[in-house]
C-alpha cells in the first residue's frame, strides 16, 4: 500500500493465508481484500464449505452456550466475507448435536436465521422431551418448557415405557416426578413391587427419611394389594425386634393398620389399656 508495488508472493501460501483469513475470528477484512486482489483469488465454494464444516462438526462438541454462540457468530462472519452459506448437511448435523440442550436454543434460532435451512424446532423439541422422559430429568423438561414456550406432548405408551425403565432401576423418585408431571396412572409390574418395597422399608427403619416415606406411601396407593402385606411384616418385624419407634413411624406415615398381635403390643407400650383390651377382646373371640 506504501509503494503500490505488486509483491513476488508464493501462490500456494497466499491461498492458504486467504483460506485462513476467511475463517479467522476477528477477521480482517482489509487483509483478506488485500490478499484477494494481489493473488486474484476470490472465495471457491469448496474451500468455504471445508470452513463450515471444520467450525460446526469439528469444534462442535463444547456444551457452554458461550462456545456455541461463538462458533455461530463466527459462521456469521464467513458469510459476510463471502456470501456463501453453510451446506444443509452441516447445519442440520449442529442442529442434531446441539439442540438437545436448552440453553442453546436461542443461538440455533439465529443460525436458522442466518443460514435459511429450517430447524423443525417443534418436532425436535417433542423428540427432546421423550429422551428426558426416559432419563427421568423432569427438571430438564421443565427448563425446556420455559426456554421454548413448548409444552411436552406424551401419549400413554411412551409414559408407560419410561415408567417400566425407572422402576426396573428401583428409581422411585424419578417415576414420582413423571406421575406429577404426566398425572398417567403407571401400570406396575408386580414382579418389581417387592423388592423396591422391601429395600425402602429397611432403609427408613434405620433412618427415617421422608422422601423414602413419600415412594413408599406413592407405591402403596398404586400397588395395595401387594404393598399392604410386606408393610404389614416389616411392621411385624421391627415389633419383635423391639424397634417399636421404627414400628410406629411407619404405620404413622403409611397409615397401615397392622396386624392385631402388633396392635396389641404397640397399645401397651403406649399405656393405651382401653385399645390393648379392645384388640385382644377382638382377635379371642
Amino acid at each position: 500500500a506504501l509503494t503500490g508495488k505488486t509483491p513476488n508472493f508464493d501462490q500456494e501460501l497466499a491461498k492458504k493465508l486467504f483460506y485462513l483469513e476467511i475463517g479467522s475470528v476477528p477477521g480482517n477484512e482489509r487483509a483478506q481484500l488485500f490478499l484477494g486482489k494481489i493473488s486474484g483469488m476470490t472465495p471457491e465454494e469448496k474451500e468455504v464449505q471445508e470452513i463450515y464444516h471444520s467450525l460446526l462438526l469439528e469444534e462442535a462438541d463444547a456444551r457452554s452456550p458461550n462456545c456455541i454462540s461463538g462458533i455461530i457468530g463466527r459462521v456469521e462472519k464467513i458469510f459476510k466475507k463471502t456470501r456463501m452459506t453453510p451446506e444443509e448437511k452441516d447445519v442440520q448435523a449442529f442442529y442434531a448435536r446441539n439442540g438437545r440442550y436448552a440453553m442453546h436454543v436461542d443461538a440455533l434460532k439465529k443460525l436458522e436465521k442466518l443460514s435459511g435451512i429450517p430447524w423443525k424446532i417443534k418436532e425436535a423439541i417433542q423428540e427432546r422431551y421423550k429422551e428426558l422422559l426416559k432419563e427421568g430429568d423432569i427438571a430438564e423438561i421443565y427448563s425446556w418448557r420455559q426456554v421454548t414456550q413448548c409444552a411436552p406432548v406424551f401419549d400413554e405408551a411412551i409414559v408407560q415405557s419410561a415408567y417400566h425403565e425407572l422402576l426396573r432401576k428401583h428409581q422411585v423418585d424419578k417415576a414420582m416426578e413423571i406421575y406429577r408431571l404426566t398425572e398417567i396412572d403407571p401400570f406396575i409390574d408386580p414382579a418389581v413391587v417387592e423388592p423396591i418395597g422391601r429395600s425402602l422399608m429397611d432403609s427408613v427403619a434405620a433412618h427415617r427419611r421422608d422422601n423414602q416415606f413419600q415412594q413408599i406411601r406413592w407405591l402403596t396407593f398404586h400397588c395395595p394389594q401387594q404393598m399392604t402385606p410386606l408393610l404389614q411384616v416389616k411392621i411385624q418385624q421391627l415389633v419383635r425386634e423391639g424397634r417399636v419407634r421404627s414400628a410406629e413411624w411407619l404405620m404413622e406415615e403409611t397409615q397401615i393398620e397392622p396386624h392385631p398381635g402388633e396392635r396389641y403390643v404397640l397399645a401397651c407400650q403406649r399405656a393405651d389399656w382401653k385399645t390393648a383390651k379392645e384388640v385382644f377382646k377382638s382377635h379371642h373371640k
